[in-house]
């Protein structure tokens, strides 16, 4: 399903959201989780831990609607991210896999697309900046890049502040296109990056 949506300020140019490409990538120091090592009742789903996750992604503030006076609904944001980092690798990837699939049976709304982008973000290593031609796209996000450069900020919305800690700095996102592929970023940075060590 195609869409259009505007939430951006007048410097935000589109973009997309992008990772770095497989050619291009340095791999983090910190190695990725296996899911294959993972028992099967960790991601089973039902009544545990994803069941857990998947409640914690659905009472997360849309980061799509959070306003940059706003600092309320950013500290819950940050509050459930920091949260759902508690959480092992596959049962995160299992608990976005189900958020999606129950979201789809009414509307996979760019409200709920913003809540996966940033915790994609935020639970993975990703360096701040890429450059541009070794990107590619997972989604038709409005986020801001240097074309002067030729740089992309793939942390944005975050950026690491001096205690190393991330804070969220970014607002007004915008969506374009098909729905995001937020599973596929996922696989991506895992493999890539690692988990962000917080």
């Amino acid at each position: 399903m195609l869409r259009a949506i505007a939430r951006h300020t007048s410097f935000w140019l589109l973009g997309c959201a992008f990772a770095l490409a497989l050619t291009s990538c340095r791999k983090s120091t910190d190695a990725p989780e296996e899911s294959s090592t993972m028992n099967a009742e960790a991601v089973s789903g039902g009544d545990g831990p994803v069941a857990d996750a998947v409640a914690i992604i659905k009472r997360c503030p849309p980061f799509a609607l959070i306003q940059e006076d706003d600092r309320h609904e950013q500290q819950e944001l940050l509050k459930c991210l920091a949260e759902l980092h508690t959480y092992e690798t596959a049962v995160l990837r299992k608990a976005v896999e189900q958020f999606i699939t129950e979201d789809r049976g009414t509307f996979f709304s760019v409200d709920d697309m913003s809540k996966l982008f940033v915790l994609n973000r935020y639970i993975f290593n990703i360096p701040a900046t890429a450059k541009t031609k070794e990107v590619r796209p997972f989604g038709g996000w409005v986020i801001p890049y240097d074309d002067g450069k030729g740089e992309m900020d793939l942390l944005w919305p975050f950026r690491i502040a001096e205690n190393d800690q991330l804070e969220l700095v970014g607002f007004g996102v915008g969506y374009m296109g098909e729905d995001f592929q937020a599973v596929a970023e996922f696989d991506f940075f895992n493999e890539r990056f690692g988990r962000r060590q917080l």
